[in-house]
């Protein structure tokens, strides 16, 4: 396919992804159209009906996941239901199910308070870094070993018998969706300061800050956050093929506009409620 081509069949499968209501949240429908394009890539052809509904109910397990270690909430009926409906379509991933369960609890269990690292600056990035990496790279893993019909295995200890493409697109893929969490934890950056919760932002900001629960906006703090972006734009430069290109264009493209849109979001309340979108999730709102 030419590079023409690839941009339109991403922007085809963002077009079919965004608007999808089995799955929440800004990051997880960019996500969900990235595998959609990956798979195209991979296979020939994208997820069918059936494979994107799994995907869904896998990226909004991790959502759900995530929100009971974020904010101590659970609404452990859905989880159940979602927990459920995978096991009934695709049951012989559920050992790679609870494997990701297990390993992300391990992850999460252990996860880094920025309040309790307030000594040094350099230390509590790099903590910060390593929670926010093994995060990311789990829930890709199960996701990937998913939707390209593979052993979750094969993105841990058997990853290097992968073929040099498949491990390209996987970097390629991880460090787009890392250079996109330094952009989303700046759109969150309120809700992880009061909750003391470890994010990009709460691993540059200042120590009052983090004391007071209070964002002040520090130059310095954006300048380390921009430099972290294109720490993660640059590598997934490096790592991806040609084909990838219209996935990095997006994560550019969102660095650039999507803080602004979320501003204005906050200050017009309409903006926020745009049926799927998701400009601001309920917990952007509420700085959750």
């Amino acid at each position: 396919m030419s590079e023409f081509i690839h941009y339109i069949e991403a922007a085809s499968s963002i077009s079919d992804n965004i608007f999808n209501p089995a799955v929440e949240g800004r990051i997880r429908k960019v996500s969900m159209a990235a595998l959609d394009y990956v798979c195209k890539l991979n296979k020939g052809c994208k997820l069918n009906f059936e494979q994107k509904k799994i995907v869904g109910i896998i990226l909004t397990l991790g959502k759900h996941i995530n929100d009971y270690y974020d904010v101590g909430s659970l609404d452990s009926s859905k989880y159940k239901d979602l927990r459920k409906e995978f096991k009934r379509l695709i049951p012989e991933k559920n050992s790679d199910f609870k494997r990701y369960q297990k390993e992300l609890s391990r992850v999460e269990k252990q996860r880094p308070l920025p309040s309790h690292l307030l000594g040094d600056e350099e230390v509590r990035f790099n903590h910060i870094r390593s929670y926010r990496e093994r995060v990311n790279k789990l829930y890709l893993s199960f996701a990937f070993a998913i939707a390209l019909d593979k052993p979750m295995a094969s993105y841990y200890e058997d990853y290097n018998s992968q073929s040099e493409k498949d491990i390209q697109i996987f970097e390629g893929f991880f460090n787009s969706v890392m250079a996109m969490q330094v952009v989303d934890d700046i759109v969150g950056r309120e809700g992880d300061l009061i909750n003391d919760r470890p994010s990009f932002y709460t691993a540059f900001c200042t120590v009052d800050e983090i004391q007071n629960k209070t964002v002040i906006n520090d130059k310095k703090t954006f300048q380390n956050l921009n430099v972290l972006f294109s720490h993660y734009y640059d590598n997934a430069n490096s790592y991806s093929l040609p084909e990838l290109k219209p996935i990095l264009s997006a994560v550019k493209f969102t660095k650039n506009i999507y803080p602004k849109i979320t501003q204005l979001a906050r200050k017009y309340k309409f903006l926020g409620n745009i049926p799927c979108i998701d400009i601001l999730t309920e917990r952007d709102r509420n700085n959750l």
